[in-house]
């Protein structure tokens, strides 16, 4: 059964002009509260396992209602010592756990350096999730990275002078 309201106008009980507040729709939609982390620090790993980057934001949302846009930007330099392509792969955990099934690789081909011994590849990749952990209580987002093709890679994670940042908000609902 389908229902449909027609009005020409809606007043307030004292006959005034409603505002989205007095309905009790005005968050709706907006942003908040914004936390952001910046890691200037190298974080480095050569696991074909996903790490802990030690790289993360805490958010208390105001209802489980709320998502959480997560916006992660980063400064990565992989080496590969063994063969011209270099590829890592990031993934975004909630409370210790993977939101991704799969998480975002980053690699390419690069030429090699250090006189042919190995490649270097570095990009600034960003990307951007959305949440809904049904907290009210703190929620911490870390960045997590692996190598993916072998051992010999060495993922690196910022380098002091270009540093990566998550940025949490709390999307009212």
């Amino acid at each position: 059964m389908t229902s449909i309201i027609k009005v020409d106008t809606i007043q307030t009980a004292a006959g005034g002009t409603p505002t989205a507040s007095s309905l009790g729709i005005s968050g709706v939609g907006k942003i908040g509260q914004i936390v952001q982390a910046t890691l200037t620090t190298v974080t480095t790993s050569n696991s074909t396992s996903f790490a802990t980057t030690n790289f993360s934001a805490s958010i208390t949302p105001t209802s489980t209602s709320s998502k959480i846009l997560i916006q992660c930007s980063i400064h990565v330099n992989i080496l590969n010592p063994t063969n011209d392509y270099a590829e890592g792969e990031y993934k975004i955990y909630r409370n210790g756990s993977s939101l991704d099934s799969t998480g975002r690789r980053i690699g390419g081909y690069a030429p090699l350096g250090n006189g042919g011994s190995q490649v270097r590849y570095t990009v600034y990749p960003s990307f951007t999730l959305l949440d809904s952990p049904a907290l009210t209580s703190s929620v911490t987002y870390e960045l997590y990275f692996r190598t993916v093709n072998n051992s010999n890679e060495n993922n690196k994670l910022s380098d002091g002078s270009r540093p990566s940042s998550i940025t949490l908000m709390e999307v009212l609902a």
